[in-house]
């Protein structure tokens, strides 16, 4: 793994660094989450739906795993003042369901790096959600705007 450093264009970070966030248990608030954001398809709130559709238990959405996994980039302590804003999320894969009880970390890997001369350049990451037992649940790169000056 990379030194622990605070991420930039200007600041030295190169293509392969990488970082591992903290770990995250998932509950019931997946839940919560799930239905304050309008899923009404049973697979995401009836145990025998999701049964009946091959699940063990009832899934998380894979767009609140993403959401989920921008909060684990931030806690990696990768970014500092010079971030600007996510632009772009791209490539995303779902490779396997989260439940509640599963327990996450991102690994994020610099995969280009684009200076500009116009104040602002750009990182690309690869970011891969990982579980407890070493499964790879989701896939995406991540392109982030920063400040160069």
């Amino acid at each position: 793994m990379a030194e622990q450093r605070t991420v930039g264009v200007g600041s030295g970070v190169e293509v392969g660094d990488r970082w591992t966030s903290p770990e995250l248990t998932l509950d019931d608030r997946c839940r919560e989450v799930t239905a304050w954001a309008g899923y009404v398809f049973p697979l995401f709130s009836d145990e025998a739906f999701a049964h009946q559709a091959g699940f063990s238990a009832i899934p998380v959405p894979g767009e609140l795993v993403l959401l989920l996994m921008g909060g684990l980039a931030e806690q990696t302590g990768a970014f500092d003042e010079t971030t600007l804003a996510l632009t772009g999320l791209d490539e995303v894969r779902f490779r396997r369901p989260c439940h509640a009880g599963d327990t996450i970390r991102l690994e994020m890997e610099v995969v280009a790096r684009e200076p500009s001369s116009s104040g602002r350049g750009s990182l690309t990451f690869a970011w891969t959600c990982v579980n407890q037992r070493g499964d790879t649940v989701v896939q995406a790169r991540a392109t982030l705007a920063f400040r160069t000056g």
